[in-house]
């Protein structure tokens, strides 16, 4: 069965330096056949904090597969923002935007959910979405379909960002394209649980992790997930640092695909429902 360990909000230029080991360490004990980062590499998307970004994701014992996110765009470079957004992340990192993986009936579609022109709000765009059924159509034999993206598709109560543009018509595009799984981050919140019901639209998993390494918690705990392909669904683990930054198992979730779509089969920790919902 495989195994993916997803990262996100790395955010290189404030990171914790004293979790920067004992990530390495607990990613490398897991054995992942894949390494998942949904964005935002970089705090100010600088040359040198693309370096350390790359150095340490070119440091992992696995096969990676990033996305940007938006604050690998330079913010206070207006220039280079609207003419050359990506320049810096593809020269550092990859000029694959949206990068694929595949292995043992699981598919994996990074999708770009940037917006250059906005500093906070993504975009579901609709060439996106095509790009992504384009993959899923090629691999009619998956088990399992998993897309990365950076903006979530749906936000819990309580926050306070804005949905990504045409949030609702990738909700529906991705569902229809065979998607089982969004992983994504951007908000700094930990989550694992079905989206909320859109009539009409089979039922997804939206997993998000907070920030591995930065110190922009926002009151939550440095965290990263283990997703595990179970022979009747997925397991989702979320590893979290301790006050002696150790990253440690905190719970388990498991899940099941039914009629209408996934749904939650065991908790063992708190799963956030979808508060929030796009129409």
């Amino acid at each position: 069965m495989i195994r993916i360990v997803h990262l996100s909000d790395l955010h290189f230029g404030t990171v914790r330096a004293h979790l920067l080991q004992p990530l390495v360490a607990a990613v490398r004990a897991l054995c992942p056949d894949l390494i998942v980062v949904s964005g935002d590499l970089t705090q100010r998307a600088r040359v040198g904090q693309f370096r350390a970004a790359a150095a340490f994701v070119n440091g992992l014992a696995a096969p990676v597969l990033v996305v940007p996110g938006n604050h690998d765009v330079p913010l206070f470079n207006p220039f280079v923002r609207f003419t050359a957004p990506f320049r810096r992340y593809a020269q550092a990192v990859t000029a694959d935007l949206a990068p694929v993986w595949a292995k043992g009936g699981v598919v994996v579609a990074g999708m770009n959910t940037v917006d250059p022109f906005s500093h906070q709000k993504g975009i579901y765009r609709p060439a996106a979405l095509t790009q992504v059924e384009q993959v899923f159509s090629a691999h009619p034999q998956a088990k399992l379909r998993i897309v990365v993206a950076h903006h979530p598709p749906q936000h819990d109560d309580g926050v306070d960002k804005h949905l990504p543009r045409f949030a609702a018509e990738g909700i529906t595009r991705l569902a229809a394209a065979g998607a089982d799984i969004i992983l994504a981050g951007h908000l700094h919140r930990w989550r694992a649980s079905p989206l909320a019901e859109v009539k009409g639209v089979r039922g997804m998993l939206q997993v998000q992790a907070g920030t591995a390494l930065s110190g922009r918690v926002r009151g939550e705990a440095n965290d990263f997930n283990l997703v595990e392909q179970m022979a009747d669904g997925v397991a989702v683990t979320r590893f979290v640092a301790g006050d002696d930054h150790i990253f440690r198992a905190r719970g388990e979730s498991r899940f099941a695909p039914g009629r209408s779509g996934w749904g939650i089969v065991d908790v063992s920790l708190a799963a956030r429902p979808v508060l929030r919902s796009v129409t």
